[in-house]
């Protein structure tokens, strides 16, 4: 009996990352007796599979016995995958030999998933004191499995801080790389001395231009008052007053005794 039956020779995959989009690339061959006409391959999802095809068709048209092509499928991939192989399934519809809508028996095959683009803050607590204005440096390190491209972090303040420039460009990071931010923070002089958690995150584009934005961390900020030095002591300040006072006046006597 006349039938297409398709064998699936090579599997590339580009940018398939936990939470991510990517692509889906193989090499198809038919293996059957049948010519294939308007051939259509589809990737479908196989049961709870967390592969999720987003654009699954790609025309091939006419399909003898023998013959191999290259399709390209668009995949996104569940933000509760791992870092392993998961299921997709593909067929190919067509006509055959008579004109007759067919489809071929479905073939599962195994893709392999990246790890999930995450970040992370490396820099120590920043120190700040109550009643001034600082420079919050952040270090953030690309802690995922695929590169970032125009990454910006952002802080949202909250009482005793406030700040009205809570937004710093990082830029492109491959997976380890780091960058620092900065941002300009106000800190009100009442703020209790402790250490603070400043909600942190990154907005990004990944490798097929989609903006997300990553999970949130913790900038950790100790408040510490600011320590007083002998130039700003009070009975210091009194003392080199009174010193100066009567060396002015020793100065006047002295020489209106000459």
């Amino acid at each position: 009996t006349p039938d297409l039956r398709v064998e699936v020779l090579d599997i590339r995959s580009e940018s398939l990352n936990v939470g991510t989009e990517g692509y889906v690339s193989m090499t198809l061959k038919n293996i059957g007796s049948d010519p294939a006409e308007n051939a259509i391959a589809k990737v479908t999802r196989n049961g709870e599979s967390p592969l999720i095809p987003t654009d699954g068709n790609s025309y091939i048209g006419t399909f003898e016995p023998g013959e191999t092509v290259d399709v390209r499928f668009k995949v996104s991939v569940a933000d509760t995958a791992e870092t392993k192989s998961y299921p997709l399934d593909i067929v190919v519809a067509y006509d055959d030999y008579e004109g007759k809508a067919m489809t071929s028996k479905a073939v599962t095959i195994g893709i392999p998933v990246g790890g999930k683009i995450a970040f992370e803050v490396v820099s120590p607590p920043a120190t700040l004191n109550p009643g001034q204005k600082s420079i919050l440096e952040v270090v953030y390190r690309n802690a995922g499995a695929a590169t970032v491209y125009n990454a910006q972090a952002r802080i949202s303040a909250v009482s005793p801080f406030t700040s009205s420039d809570d937004t710093a460009y990082l830029g492109d990071l491959a997976p380890g790389e780091s960058a620092t931010a900065r941002f300009e923070v106000n800190v009100d002089g009442d703020g209790t001395e402790k250490e603070y958690g400043i909600d942190s995150e990154i907005r990004y584009r990944d490798d097929l231009d989609n903006s997300k934005i990553s999970d949130t961390m913790k900038v950790r900020v100790a408040l510490e008052k600011r320590q007083g030095t002998l130039f700003t002591n009070p009975v210091f300040l009194v003392a080199i007053a009174a010193v100066i006072i009567g060396a002015g006046y020793y100065i006047f006597v002295y020489r209106k005794k000459r």
